[in-house]
């Protein structure tokens, strides 16, 4: 993980009732970033998340269904913005991958 320790946390949404969930990276942003909003709301959900939680608890595997989904969209959605912002939230996103398409591919392989 990086050193901010990011979390994510969701907020109740008072238009339609449904759980928006959130990014927070830095202690000092008010709101975080917009992940994605539920179809459904699930105090079980609700509970779990409104405190925050922390990017490293969400790689276990729950026996509610219903929450085993949400982390796995929880992590595509953590992908994506890592990748749209430039945001260094996994471990392994410090190790880069080469850009230069020799260096990607081995065509020393090819006749």
């Amino acid at each position: 993980m990086c050193k901010s320790k990011p979390k994510v946390f969701c907020q109740k949404n008072v238009n339609n009732g449904f759980i928006d969930f959130y990014l927070k990276v830095d202690r000092g942003e008010n709101k975080g970033i917009y992940l994605f909003t539920t179809d459904y709301f699930s105090y079980n959900v609700y509970d779990t998340y409104i405190r925050g939680r922390r990017i490293d608890e969400m790689y276990g595997n729950t026996s509610k269904v219903r929450q085993q989904k949400i982390k796995e969209r929880i992590l595509r959605s953590l992908r994506y913005i890592e990748q749209e912002y430039s945001i260094e939230i996994f471990e392994k996103s410090k190790k880069k991958m080469p850009y230069n398409k020799k260096e990607r591919y081995d065509t020393a392989y090819e006749m």
